[in-house]
C-alpha cells in the first residue's frame, strides 16, 4: 500500500477522532450547564403539546427576555396567528404556535419546522437541543403544572 495513502488516513482517522471528542466536551458542558437535556435520537422529528396556564402572551414576554445566543436564534412575532418563529443561524427554524384551549388550559405546539441536514443529521443539533431546553423552561417557568406531550410529525423532505 502506498505510504503517502496510508498517513492521509491516519490524519483524517486523528480529525475526526478530535471532532468527535471535542463535540461530546460541548455536550457535557451544555448539559451540566442546564441549557440541554438528554433527548431522543431523532427529537428534532418530534412536536411538543404543551397544556398550560401559560397564555401566549405570557410566553412572547418571557421570550423577548430570553438569550438565545448560544442557539443563535432570532425571534418574529406573527400575533395574528399566535405563532413566534425562530430563526436559527444553522439552517433551522422552530414555531411556538397557540393551539386553542382544552379543557380550560392553553394549549401551545413548539416544534422545528425547517431544517437542513446532512446525511440525514441536521447542522448543529445541539443549537436545537439549546432551543427546546429553553422553550421548555421558559413554560414551566410560566407554569410549574404543564404537561408536555410529544408526537412524531409527518415529514416532508425535499
Amino acid at each position: 500500500m502506498n505510504p503517502g495513502l496510508i498517513v492521509v488516513f491516519i490524519i483524517g482517522i486523528a480529525i475526526i477522532a478530535v471532532a468527535v471528542a471535542i463535540g461530546q466536551k460541548r455536550g457535557k458542558k451544555l448539559l451540566a450547564e442546564g441549557k440541554i437535556v438528554k433527548r431522543q435520537g431523532s427529537f428534532w422529528e418530534y412536536s411538543e403539546l404543551f397544556t398550560t396556564t401559560a397564555t401566549y402572551e405570557q410566553i412572547v414576554n418571557a421570550v423577548k427576555q430570553t438569550d438565545f445566543s448560544d442557539c443563535q436564534a432570532t425571534a418574529e412575532y406573527y400575533d395574528a396567528e399566535k405563532t413566534i418563529l425562530f430563526k436559527s443561524s444553522h439552517a433551522w427554524n422552530a414555531t411556538v404556535t397557540f393551539k386553542g384551549t382544552s379543557e380550560g388550559k392553553n394549549q401551545l405546539d413548539f416544534r422545528f419546522s425547517a431544517y437542513r441536514t446532512r446525511k440525514g443529521i441536521p447542522y448543529r443539533v445541539d443549537t436545537m437541543n439549546i432551543m427546546e431546553t429553553a422553550i421548555e423552561k421558559i413554560v414551566l417557568s410560566i407554569d410549574s403544572q404543564t404537561t408536555v406531550e410529544s408526537h412524531r410529525m409527518k415529514l416532508t423532505v425535499k
